[in-house]
Formats: C-alpha cells, structure tokens, sequence
C-alpha cells in the first residue's frame, strides 16, 4: 500500500513533464480507485480472491464476445460468397483468404505487437519470462485480426487467441486490485483456463489443460484459481450461449469388445498423423521463413491462398464447405455421420495441408479445433474402412470419429488427461471412455516417442525462445558472485606470515603442488593457533562455480562459515564465495523480480 501510491505519484510527475494531459486523467483516476479498493478490501488474500472472481467474469465475456463476432463475420463472409455468380464465387473461396492473411500481416508488421501465431506459446513464454510482458493493445489486436484472418476463411481456430487475448488482461487486472506484479505468473494460469473453459463449454478440461500444458506442478492455492475462473467463465458462456453441450452426439455406448482392434488401430494411426503433423508443421514455417525475397504479408497471403485453394478442392468434388475456418461443420458431419468415407477420407489431407499452410504462413489463429475436426475426419475414415475388417462389429461411425478426435488431439497437443476430458465435455458423451483411452494413450506414447518435444515448445524453440528456463537464469551462480582477487599461502606458512593479511579478506592454503586445501580467515581463525597455515583451517567444504548462490548459502549456514572457497571445473582455486556479498545481490534481484 504504502509503496504502490508513491510510484503512482512519480508517473504522475513524469506526465506532467511531458504535458500528456489525457494520461494524467487517466493515472489519477486508476489512484484513486485503487486507494478505494484498498481501503474495501485491505487483505491481500482477499484483494486476489476478488481479483479471480473478476478474471473469470471478464474473460467470460470477451469469450462470448469473440465467439459473437467470429460468427457474425462468418456468417456474413459466406453470404457474400453465395451471392456471386458460380465462376466469380469459385474465385472469393480462392482469393479472399490470401486477402484476410495478408491484411493481418500488414497489421502484424505496421503495429509492431505479438499477435500472431496461436497464442497459448506466447503466454508459455510470458510465464517463463521470455518475452515482454503484453497488455490490452496485444489482446484487442489479437481478437480483430483473429476475427478478420479465420471469418476470411483461414483454416485456424479461436480457442488459441482467446487464452492470449485473456491473459493480455492480466497486468490491468493486477494494478486495478493493486496486486505486486510477481503475481504475474499465478493469474496467467487462471486466465488461461477462464479462456478455454468459455471458448469451448469446457470447465474441467480447461483446468487440466492449463495444468498440463502451462504449470507442470501447481500448488493448491493456484489450483483453486483455476477452477473458480474457469468455473465462472464457463457460467457465463451458458447463460449467454446456452447450456448444451458444443456438439449434440447420440448416446452411445461400448457393448463389445470386438471393436477394440479397431480403436488401437486408430490410435496407431493418429499418432502417426500426429507425428507428421508435428514435423510438417516445423518444417514448413521453417521454409516460409526462408523466403526472404517476399515480405511477411505477402507470405501469410500465400498461406491463405493455399487454403483458400484446398477450400475451393472440397467444395467441388467433395460437395463440402467445411475446410475454412476451425472446422466445426466437418466434426458436426463426422459426428452425426452425414459424411460417407469418399469424403472424410478426401477432407483429411485437405484440412490438415489447409491447417499446415495457415498456421505455418504466420497466420492469426490457433490449431485446436482444426485438431479436432482433422481427428474427427480420421475417425470416421477408420470407422468406414473397419466395417470391413473380420472382428467389425456394429459400432456407428460416429463413435469412431469421436474416439479420433481425442487420438489426434492427444498426438498433436500433447494433453493426454484433457484429451479424454475435452470429448467428454464437447459431446456430453461418456459411454466410449474405454476405446477413447486406450487409442488415445497409444497416439500420445508414439508421438511422445517420435516427437520428445511438445508442439507449443516446439514452436518456441523455433523462435528462439527457451520454454523451461534453467534455474541458473532465474538466480545468479557462485562464480557470478565470488570474490576472486584473494590472497593465498602454503600450506607451512607460519602464523606470523598470515597476521600482516588484511584480516577482512579470506585466504586460501595451497598444497606445495597448488592443489587448494582450503580457506581462513587471518584475524579469527589463526587467534587460537601457533602452528602453520594448513593447521588453521576448520573445513574442508568448498563450491563450484556454476553451483547456485542460493543453496550454496545454506551450506554456508549449516557449516557456520562466512566464506567458503569456489574451485573451477579443472579442481583449481576460482575465488572466495562470503555471505555479505552473496546475500546483497540476492536481495537486488529479488526486488527486480518483485517490481
């Protein structure tokens, strides 16, 4: 409380300097809000509850909202299409993607902001502190050119941007709850989870999604936020969109092993498409960043124009319009077996070579549901060709697309609890939980195998960005810190030698051979002693250098020692390591991390 009101003042101050009247305004309007706020709620354990609560509702709400306008624009996309004479329609489908990509990437560039790509590895780098923190501008940005690049028919999902446009909530969120900014890292999860639980009518799979994919260990207090958030966000996302399920399915159920053969079989399959997709993904933006010669617009346009193309393929011979967009119309008519094995197994390679060319492009937009409805495509493929293998059973076809959704999901995403949850959820269907986990486990253990890395960290790599920084980032190392200007003697020095040493300085006692035998220091340890140097020293513990500061100053403290020599890799003496000089730049950059 106390520190929070004197920065608001020297930002005031520097406005004033620069004469931004309008900031002023605003600067002075946040102050006093939040001394408002703190004196309602002066708890902060109370300040964060509240703060959750509200996360969740906003993120509700944008959730509504993004998925209002992406319909709307959809909506309206296809009715000008449908509006156009055959030859000139055939063209739009081919053309107006290539547009949409390229107006994104002229944005993307002119603007500056992150917004491209899916979203959910740029909020995995923002959580390890990797990248620049991203506010309100980043998340409107995201949500337009979402709207503008998928409504124009690119083959990409909503699901993505909406966790990064959630999270660019986050550090307005902290300063209006006048919340310490190191709570970065706690709210961005339930962010997360508050975004996906809304996008998809999903709350529990929103949950272990977040805690697969951003947390890896979460603590019961973090937890708790993402299951309120996530719960609130889902709340919400009925009461204004209804409450059913995302995708009406009927109730089926597993009545026979006979078709358990035919399940494994799709999972093998869909770890293996999982694997190829993983790798053609990779690749492909690794080659279209290579093209050097054409700028980046015009080479998101030649992404969208390829899946405008593949959009035009399906239309025509498959009589299909669901490859633009997620995909939604391929996993309804998967599901409800409206599509017959020509044409699921005719869309498959067109999604997923629309999906690769969108994302891969640069374009604005997330992989879940073009995921889910290449899985669905897969199904229904198997669920068509098993019909003739000699263990065939009555299973529908449908059941099959629903199990291949999770497959593919679980080979590309990487998720394996969320992708049995996240079909529960989307269908409201739980009678095929046995064929869905076990062809599921089977895609996650091949495509763990073949592909070690996840495909969000994967796409950071390839960025350049490290997902799991090492702790060593995060606090510095014993040979950052140590003292290496120390004097040193034999170890037959006499006492009398050592008494004329600056008596705040350690020493180090060499071997005749320079091996180090350890550290004194003259003005304590040789009081008691008359003998040589080596009879002086009291331990015989030492550092290394790239030991960490942290846990070396505990060994400090158990060893009761205020230094305690630091030897290189070869064994050789590096310096000194003293608590005084440690525990300062500890202290220093625990404020940094904290501001």
């Amino acid at each position: 409380m106390t520190r929070r009101f004197p920065r608001g003042i020297g930002r005031l101050l520097r406005l004033a300097l620069l004469g931004n009247s309008r900031r002023i305004a605003s600067e002075l309007s946040t102050l006093w809000k939040i001394q408002v706020l703190l004196r309602i709620l002066p708890n902060e354990t109370s300040r964060v509850f509240a703060a959750t609560l509200a996360m969740g509702a906003l993120c509700g709400l944008v959730a509504v909202a993004f998925h209002g306008s992406l319909q709307w624009s959809t909506n309206r996309v296809a009715q000008f299409l449908a509006s156009l004479p055959a030859a000139a329609r055939m063209l739009g489908i081919v053309v107006l993607p290539g547009i949409a990509a390229w107006i994104a990437g002229v944005v993307l560039v002119r603007s500056r902001l992150p917004a491209a790509g899916s979203g959910i590895p740029q909020v995995k780098a923002l959580m390890a502190d990797r990248i620049p923190v991203f506010g309100l501008r980043v998340g409107a940005m995201k949500l337009v050119l979402s709207v503008i690049q998928i409504a124009g028919g690119g083959s990409l999902g909503r699901e993505g941007p909406t966790v990064q446009i959630c999270a660019s909530m986050v550090p307005r969120m902290l300063r209006v709850f006048a919340l310490p900014k190191g709570m970065l890292t706690r709210f961005l999860p339930v962010a997360s989870a508050a975004g996906i639980a809304a996008a998809f009518n999903t709350p529990v799979a929103a949950v272990t999604f977040v805690m697969e994919e951003f947390m890896g260990s979460s603590t019961s207090t973090a937890m708790t936020g993402l299951v309120v958030a996530a719960a609130i966000a889902a709340i919400e996302e009925k009461l204004l969109l209804g409450g059913q399920p995302l995708f009406h399915v009927p109730p089926w159920s597993f009545d026979s092993l006979a078709s358990l053969p035919s399940f494994l079989v799709l999972g093998i399959l869909g770890g293996l498409l999982g694997v190829l997709f993983h790798r053609g993904l990779l690749s492909l933006r690794s080659w279209i960043r290579g093209l050097t010669r054409f700028t980046s617009p015009f080479r998101m346009a030649l992404g969208g124009v390829f899946s405008g193309f593949a959009a035009l393929l399906a239309w025509k011979l498959l009589g299909s319009e669901g490859i633009a967009g997620p995909g939604y119309a391929l996993l309804d008519g998967s599901l409800n077996e409206t599509l017959n094995f020509t044409q699921s197994a005719g869309l498959l390679p067109l999604k997923f070579l629309a999906t690769l060319a969108s994302y891969s492009s640069g374009g604005v937009g997330g992989i879940f549901s073009p995921v889910l409805a290449i899985g669905s495509l897969l199904g229904g493929a198997v669920g068509w060709l098993q019909r003739g293998f000699p263990w065939a059973d009555t299973t529908p076809i449908g059941a099959f697309a629903l199990v291949g959704m999770g497959t593919f999901f679980a080979a590309v995403i990487r998720a394996p609890i969320t992708s049995v949850l996240i079909i529960f959820e989307l269908t409201g269907n739980y009678g095929l939980i046995l064929p869905l986990m076990l062809a599921n486990m089977a895609a996650f253990l091949i495509s763990k195998r073949m592909n070690p890395v996840p495909i969000y960290e994967a796409l950071l790599l390839q960025d350049g960005i490290e997902p799991h920084p090492d702790t060593k980032d995060k606090w510095p190392t014993v040979g950052a810190l140590c003292r290496r200007d120390i004097p040193t003697v034999q170890t037959d020095a006499s006492i009398q030698d050592l008494v004329e040493l600056d008596p705040a300085t350690p020493c180090a006692v060499l071997d005749r051979d320079g091996t180090l035998l350890g550290l004194l220091q003259p003005h304590r340890d040789i009081a008691s002693h008359r003998g040589k140097a080596g009879e002086c020293i009291q331990t015989s513990a030492r550092l290394r250098e790239d030991d960490l500061a942290l846990p070396a100053l505990s060994l400090m403290a158990q060893e009761r020692h205020r230094w305690l020599p630091v030897i290189d890799r070869s064994g050789r003496l590096a310096g000194a390591f003293g608590t005084h000089e440690a525990l300062a730049a500890l202290s220093t950059m625990d404020g940094r991390k904290r501001d």
